[in-house]
This record gives C-alpha cells, sequence and structure tokens, in this order.
C-alpha cells in the first residue's frame, strides 16, 4: 500500500523514506512497521464518529508559514487532511 499511497501523493524516495505510517483508531496512533499487515486492524463497523479508524501518515510539513495566521489566535491549529478513497 506504500507504493501506491506515494505514488498518488507524487512524493519522492527520500522525502517519502521520513514518513511514519500509524492505524488512528480512536484519536490514538499506533506506529507500523514495514512487515505489519494492516487490513487485518480494520474493522468493518457502521458507526461514525469516535469509532472511525484510520491510516495515518506523519511526515514534514513542507508548506510556506502564513505570517498572519500567527497572530489571529495563537491557540488555533490546521486540521489533518483526510483523503477517502
Amino acid at each position: 500500500i506504500k507504493n501506491r499511497i506515494q505514488k498518488k501523493l507524487h512524493v519522492s524516495d527520500e522525502d517519502f523514506a521520513k514518513w511514519k505510517f500509524a492505524f488512528m483508531s480512536m484519536g490514538r496512533p499506533e506506529y507500523l512497521q514495514d512487515t505489519d499487515v494492516v487490513y487485518n486492524r480494520f474493522q468493518r463497523r457502521d458507526v461514525y464518529g469516535a469509532f472511525e479508524q484510520y491510516l495515518g501518515l506523519e511526515h514534514a510539513d513542507t508548506t510556506p508559514k502564513r505570517a498572519y495566521a500567527a497572530k489571529q489566535n495563537r491557540h488555533a491549529y490546521e486540521k489533518p487532511v483526510k483523503i477517502y478513497n
């Protein structure tokens, strides 16, 4: 699945090697190794909300920072991006 994600996001091999993958459930990450089987971790549920499960990617934010955002609200943060397939 890592190869498919790298191609979809157009990330270089050098940058992609630094990324960490995590299984997200109940808002908590469980970091994965390359040998882990991800499919078995996901459970089919018709319940949404806190029970949703995701594959998370931790990586460096290389986007330019907005100078005015820091002055708006010091407690503000950017929400994570969720990619649905």
